[in-house]
């Protein structure tokens, strides 16, 4: 319910401020475990795929938004749950396939974090991961014109920002396939390789020709900081308790 009455709130704003544009609903999937990915850009990002998408979808989201007392709830109501970055989430990895084993979407960013130059940047391992664990289809999503900061918006600028939904795919191995770290990359590219199509060229960065793949792995983020990952412990962590994680390296 509460989820619905944010979606409806934020699609009034999203119409006062911006110029909206989604382009290829009907691929995606009106039933069944959906993993979304799209590339980076904006602040937006989770918004703007949460507002289009016809189905509820529950995000990662950095662990930091889940030690800000604001941000924090606002991410539990919309369904979000922390991802520790620069490390194996364990307790997020479970909480992934939670989701999709209950029959829901689940929205990733492959590249992990926003891109400053709006191209798109060498995904992580995270995203492969789970679907490959997983085996559900993948819907790819291009998000273009949405700006980086939140000035244009108070400005009443209007960007024109769409969002284009590619045909769904699966990962060329079955489902739970034991995959080694080459063969992990390999299959992330692969997922990247469909949010570019959907893109314009200048905007596809190291994915801008499948024939030349990228070969320099991302370098591993900051570890996290420890986050609440259900809203007890952030309620708990207001008054300074500290639970011990199971996802701490």
């Amino acid at each position: 319910m509460l989820y619905g009455f944010f979606n409806f709130v934020l699609r009034i704003l999203l119409a006062i401020l911006t110029r909206r544009e989604t382009v290829g609903l009907e691929n995606v999937p009106p039933t069944g475990a959906l993993i979304v990915i799209g590339n980076h850009t904006s602040f937006l990002d989770p918004v703007l795929l949460g507002v289009a998408m016809p189905r509820r979808t529950l995000f990662m989201s950095k662990a930091e938004n889940f030690r800000h007392p604001i941000m924090a709830p606002l991410a539990w109501l919309y369904g979000a749950f922390p991802v520790r970055r620069g490390m194996v989430d364990r307790r997020a990895l479970k909480r992934s396939h939670q989701v999709l084993e209950q029959g829901l979407v689940l929205a990733m960013f492959p590249e992990g974090h926003r891109s400053e130059t709006g191209q798109l940047q060498r995904a992580h391992l995270g995203t492969a991961l789970v679907a490959v664990r997983t085996g559900v289809p993948i819907v790819p999503l291009a998000i273009s014109g949405a700006v980086p900061k939140i000035w244009p918006l108070l400005r009443l600028q209007r960007p024109h920002i769409k969002l284009t939904f590619g045909q769904a795919f699966h990962l060329p191995v079955a489902a739970g396939s034991q995959v080694g770290k080459t063969q992990l990359w390999q299959l992330s590219d692969f997922m990247m390789y469909h949010i570019a199509e959907l893109l314009p060229p200048e905007s596809r960065g190291v994915y801008a020709d499948p024939d030349h793949p990228p070969t320099q792995e991302m370098p591993p983020d900051k570890i996290d900081e420890w986050a609440p990952a259900t809203p007890l412990e952030w309620w708990r962590s207001l008054f300074g308790w500290k639970g011990a994680s199971p996802t701490r390296p």
